[in-house]
């Protein structure tokens, strides 16, 4: 995914996909974020735990162990997470937002926008 548009179209269409739609506004923030940094594959999982979100993006601890080794910028996966998520575009579907040690990233799907989706059906 390289724009918002195409991020857009992808949560719009009409075989909507919360994990895809997640996976590109991660990928784009990601990209965003570190812009010297290729070759990482975002991790979105649903979360185990309620009090953890629905969703997890992983990402943070496998790019700072990256980001040391090529030496673009060593940085704790906390302040990883934190450059994700400064970089990470409003969208309709995510609610909230938190950073847990050591770098994860806790994500709430808007109950608003899962009733409207499922109006659709």
């Amino acid at each position: 995914m390289n724009s918002i548009k195409e991020q857009n179209d992808l949560i719009n269409g009409s075989q909507l996909s919360i994990l895809n739609g997640l996976i590109a506004a991660f990928d784009m923030a990601i990209k965003s974020a570190f812009p010297d940094l290729s070759g990482h594959k975002v991790v979105v999982i649903p979360s185990i735990m309620n009090n953890f979100g629905d969703y997890q993006c992983n990402n943070a601890l496998s790019l700072s162990k990256k980001l040391l080794k090529e030496k673009l910028s060593p940085c704790d996966p906390k302040s990883v997470a934190e450059k994700i998520v400064k970089e990470l575009k409003q969208t309709d579907f995510i609610s909230k937002i938190e950073i847990a040690d050591p770098g994860f990233i806790n994500i709430w799907i808007s109950k608003e926008f899962i009733i409207e989706e499922l109006s659709k059906v």
